[in-house]
């Protein structure tokens, strides 16, 4: 069972190497209600695209220990400290009206999709809203 997981990591870390995909992945994370699901995905994000934690504190201004504080189980950063630590990814936060549809999608038709979205070069959420528009 534990390979089955560091696979999962492994793939999902190598995909966050990708631009597209690590904002994604983030999006994704901010429409969870629990606030602590983007935390984990930032940290994912910083761990996949092999970001040195000092020279990112050092950039964002916030100490090393405040940034293992905020990406902690209790993780809860004051608004600056989060949008400093966007800035220093090129990242912003943008609002837009919560979507009423949801859906669910199988295991197979998500791994088709993802490989699919790989293929052309898109994000699995690009993918997705295209064929949702047509």
């Amino acid at each position: 069972m534990k390979r089955k997981h560091r696979d999962y990591q492994e793939s999902l870390l190598e995909s966050l190497k990708d631009t597209k995909e690590a904002i994604a992945y983030l999006n994704a994370a901010l429409a969870d209600d629990d606030p602590r699901i983007f935390l984990l995905a930032l940290k994912d994000v910083l761990t996949a695209q092999d970001i040195d934690i000092s020279s990112f504190a050092e950039e964002s201004g916030i100490t090393r220990q405040n940034i293992y504080r905020i990406f902690s189980t209790k993780g809860n950063p004051r608004w600056g400290s989060l949008t400093s630590l966007l800035n220093v990814l090129g990242l912003q936060i943008h609002l837009a009206p919560k979507k009423n549809e949801s859906f669910i999608i199988d295991k197979k038709l998500h791994k088709r999709l993802a490989s699919e979205a790989s293929k052309h070069g898109i994000s699995l959420n690009e993918l997705i809203n295209e064929k949702l528009r047509h």
